[in-house]
């Protein structure tokens, strides 16, 4: 009788990289039904956290070129979702705040998301946040 194969020698990241796939479609698809994404979520969050950023400030802490940013940024503003504040131009930067429609999507993307946190976080004695040596919540101030 044959014995069964014993599972590859893994490095742990990549075990890491799979498990962040995996997890990352169960995000993706939780924030689809809540007619939201991650990236939007991030500039909302970051917005929330501290109103005012600029779209450069967006862009670095989103990881997208600033290209990118002002793209995301245009279509939040069009959905009412990103107020600019003064009209940005000739050296003037826009003053990007949330509006009610972004806390909203903010609040239906938390509650989307709830489930997802649940089934990953639901062990107590499973403390991935620090395992990983990261603080869930809002940004510490600089």
């Amino acid at each position: 009788m044959a014995r069964p194969p014993s599972p590859p020698d893994a490095s742990p990241a990549l075990a890491l990289v799979v498990l962040a796939r995996i997890v990352g479609r169960s995000v993706d698809e939780a924030l689809a039904g809540a007619g939201t994404s991650v990236r939007e979520v991030g500039v909302l969050g970051h917005l929330s956290a501290a109103p005012g950023l600029t779209i450069t400030e967006l862009a670095r802490r989103s990881g997208v070129t600033v290209q990118s940013m002002h793209a995301l940024v245009a279509d939040l503003v069009a959905r009412d979702l990103v107020d600019r504040g003064a009209e940005p131009g000739r050296g003037r930067a826009a003053e990007l705040t949330v509006t009610t429609g972004g806390r909203r999507l903010l609040a239906r993307a938390r509650r989307a998301l709830a489930p997802v946190d649940r089934r990953l976080f639901a062990d107590p004695a499973l403390d991935v946040p620090a395992a990983l040596g990261v603080r869930l919540g809002p940004p510490a101030p600089e």
